[in-house]
């Protein structure tokens, strides 16, 4: 059925979020199964299952992304078939974050 982790997230971001020429050369073949993704969240000095506790910064130069921190586990990386890995990081420290949701209230 091809629905493991960490491909139907990736799958979904670029879905949402890429360009037609990303889709083409690696959404095609993630939804194939020809290739996998990897995905770094997990970082050493946090509970980064809570992605505002991200430290791993991201800052554009020119017309590169230059990325600073640690991670400690990426999911999927092992698998011979991974061809690329989405890295979750924060390019806007001084960002609002979202309200907090208190899940009571939704019900």
């Amino acid at each position: 059925m091809n629905c493991s982790a960490p491909d139907v997230g990736t799958m979904e971001l670029f879905d949402l979020f890429a360009t037609d020429a990303e889709c083409e050369r690696w959404l095609v073949p993630l939804m194939r199964d020809d290739i996998r993704s990897a995905f770094a969240m997990t970082e050493p000095e946090v509970a980064s299952s809570d992605a505002s506790n991200i430290g791993t910064g991201l800052r554009i130069e020119g017309d590169e992304i230059v990325v600073n921190g640690r991670k400690r586990w990426t999911t999927g990386a092992l698998d011979p078939r991974t061809a690329f890995s989405m890295v979750v990081g924060v390019s806007d420290p001084e960002a609002n974050r979202p309200p907090e949701v208190d899940c009571a209230d939704s019900r």
